[in-house]
């Protein structure tokens, strides 16, 4: 009765602790499965009433705190504040960490009581720092001025990183500011490199006129004797684009540095405001500099330890380019024939630039090409303007497939070398569904000698609107693969969802899934929730029901899609989704329950594969015109998802260029 005591006291604290959380930074982490699972994963911090807390070792105290991470933050909470007052600075450092990862206010006065007290320790008041920063207190200004004058060069470089990434009332960040450009001249480099940075984040005074206080002073660092500490004062000059760092900027360049820093150099002077009126000369930049003119001049006489396509790289990033920069490079892709080196060929780096300038460099690749130019060059100018019009709609893919009574040419299909198209076989197979289609996958089946060379017949059974089984070693073998653990989630996942399209299998399939639903393997659920799709309201919801409340993100998802296939929207699951629209943490399980709450009957186990390149453990997808994401299966080199309804669906294109982060949350870099 112990532990259950100890369980209702945590549960109470946890719910005061509801009052005080930031429920929005929280994470996706999970309730517990028992009653008792938080306490027994936090016993190594608390201690049972009858144990000596002393003997247990800090690596274990370490451990608790790393375990605690997957719970959701309410029930944890008064864990982490306790534990701050473990005698162990591995420990405490440990659970700072958990609660700046948490954004937990409720840390923070036990933080800044470590901040003051633990002065030989710089490594755990930095913790504690980050952490105290997290509460917009009236006297955060002046913990940041008492840490600037730390004797600790370490403490005083944290200490300008963690406020300056804060965020600042209006009338206090000129305050910051100022003491930041005061710390350009520490003598530790690590200082001078974090007041530059520091000056970076908080970016310019006025966006408006992009002059920024710390621009001129930050230039007297790029003379630094430190290699590093010049290379973040370019990249802090990058971010505020102040045109009057750019005299400082081009001598920089001209006298040349390690690589490194001199494409951070060139960075910063691609950045500034392209050509505006100055000094009375239309088309001059900042200072009577044409930025542009002089990234060409660069570009043909590259700075020391720079090669051309460094320059190049630099102006491809220009926001407001010139069309006479655009001229400038259309006219160097003529030049390689007066180039003797290939470290001077401009052909490539200027076909890079062009093609990194994008639509700005359209009016003078047009020109180009009305006046003339040699056959490879053109070939090269129309592949660039080619490149500017991309395809509207994605390509689709149409294979001249078998006739439905070749069975050989259907098997040679399934056996090509390429997995990508033997899946795309199977799923063709599957879907033309031939009356021999059950006798040869049994075949097949039992003479495959491994589950690459299943897959692609378990695909056609699953994307059969329904199959027969010739010999019942079939459904048994199904059975028998889909409860292998051995085997990839993958695999499992297509035998239970071949059962679910057998004609007159519903008793087996319903037996294998109930097994499945309660697999350890989170993919084989979702996969299990997925392939209810097709059985019978009556035995398909209680499972339903159970893995739509299931602790994967996947499995939720995949209970939602099988629910979204249906002739119209079930009553008995109405209240369930109305709760998860409002209370789900995770977006694509969101996105799911749209579609359940809005059924349409699909007749298909569906298969996507992923765009070259893409990771991650979802896919993004349009469906009847909306937008979801299903899990994601690795296969091989393959990525793809199947699911209930998803032959109809489509990859999602990205919407444009990632957004800037406007979080509050501070990142430390």
């Amino acid at each position: 009765m112990r532990p259950c005591g100890r369980s209702f006291v945590l549960v109470a604290a946890a719910v005061a602790a509801l009052l005080t959380t930031d429920a929005s930074a929280e994470p996706a982490r999970r309730w517990p499965l028992w009653p008792t699972e938080v306490s027994r994963a936090a016993e190594p911090l608390v201690g049972a009433p009858e144990s000596e807390l002393r003997l247990v070792r800090d690596s274990r105290r370490v451990a608790a705190v790393r375990d605690l991470d997957v719970f959701a933050t309410p029930l944890v909470a008064p864990i982490l504040v306790a534990a701050l007052e473990d005698r162990s600075s591995a420990v405490r450092r440990e659970v700072l960490q958990a609660c700046l990862e948490r954004q937990l206010l409720a840390c923070v006065p036990a933080a800044r009581k470590i901040w003051q007290s633990e002065l030989d320790d710089a490594a755990l008041r930095v913790a504690a720092l980050r952490v105290v920063v997290l509460a917009p207190d009236a006297d955060r200004l002046q913990l940041f001025l008492t840490a600037l004058r730390d004797p600790d060069a370490l403490i005083r470089a944290e200490a300008m990183r963690t406020f300056a990434a804060a965020s600042w009332p209006k009338d206090q960040l000129a305050i910051l500011r100022t003491n930041l450009i005061a710390k350009l001249s520490d003598p530790a480099p690590e200082v001078r490199r974090a007041a530059a940075h520091g000056l970076g984040v908080l970016g310019p005074d006025d966006p408006r006129s992009g002059r920024s206080d710390g621009a001129l002073p930050l230039t007297r660092l790029l003379v630094d004797p430190d290699p590093q500490v010049r290379q973040d004062t370019a990249d802090a000059l990058a971010r505020l684009r102040d045109p009057r760092a750019a005299p400082a900027l081009l001598r920089a360049l001209q006298v040349g540095d390690e690589t490194y820093v001199g494409r951070s150099l060139l960075h910063a002077f691609a950045a500034l405001p392209g050509p505006v009126a100055a000094a009375g000369k239309p088309g001059d930049g900042p200072d009577g500099l044409n930025v542009d003119a002089e990234l060409l001049r660069l570009l043909d006489a590259p700075p020391r330890n720079l090669l051309p396509r460094h320059v190049a790289e630099a102006i491809a990033r220009r926001r407001t380019p010139s069309a006479a920069l655009a001229e400038g490079l259309v006219a160097r892709l003529r030049e390689d024939a007066l180039r003797q080196t290939e470290a001077h060929a401009l052909r490539q780096p200027a076909l890079d630039a062009l093609l990194g300038l994008g639509e700005a460099a359209r009016p003078a690749l047009t020109a180009a090409l009305a006046r003339g130019l040699e056959p490879p060059l053109e070939r090269d100018v129309r592949r660039l303007l080619a490149a500017l019009d991309p395809p509207r709609t994605a390509a689709v893919f149409a294979a001249p497939w078998p006739a439905d009574a070749d069975r050989d040419a259907w098997q040679r299909a399934l056996a090509e070398p390429d997995p990508a198209g033997r899946l795309r076989a199977g799923a063709a197979l599957g879907a033309r569904a031939p009356d021999w289609l059950g006798g040869a996958a049994g075949l097949r089946l039992g003479l495959a000698g491994s589950a690459e060379w299943r897959r692609p017949w378990l695909l056609a059974l699953a994307s059969a609107p329904a199959w027969t089984a010739v010999d019942a070693a079939l459904p048994a073998s199904l059975g028998l693969w889909a409860a292998d653990p051995s085997l990839a989630s993958a695999n499992r996942c297509l035998a239970v969802v071949a059962l679910a399209r057998q004609r007159h299998g519903g008793a087996t399939f319903l037996r294998v899934a109930a097994e499945q639903a309660a697999a350890a393997d989170a993919g084989v659920r979702a996969c299990t929730a997925g392939a209810l799709a097709w059985a019978s309201p009556r035995a398909a919801d209680p499972l339903l029901a159970g893995l739509l409340r299931d602790a994967s993100a996947r499995v939720r998802t995949g209970a939602a899609l099988a629910l979204a296939c249906r002739d119209r929207p079930d009553p008995e699951f109405a209240p369930q989704l109305a709760l998860m629209a409002g209370r789900d943490p995770e977006p694509a399980v969101l996105r799911a329950v749209e579609l359940a709450r809005a059924p349409e009957r699909c007749d298909a186990w569906g298969l996507v594969f992923a765009p070259p390149g893409e990771t991650g453990p979802w896919l993004a997808l349009r469906l009847r015109g909306h937008e979801f994401q299903a899990p994601a299966e690795t296969l091989g080199p393959l990525r793809l998802a199947f699911g209930p309804g998803l032959a109809d669906a489509t990859v999602r294109d990205p919407a444009g260029p990632p957004a800037e982060a406007t979080s509050p949350r501070i990142v430390f870099d």
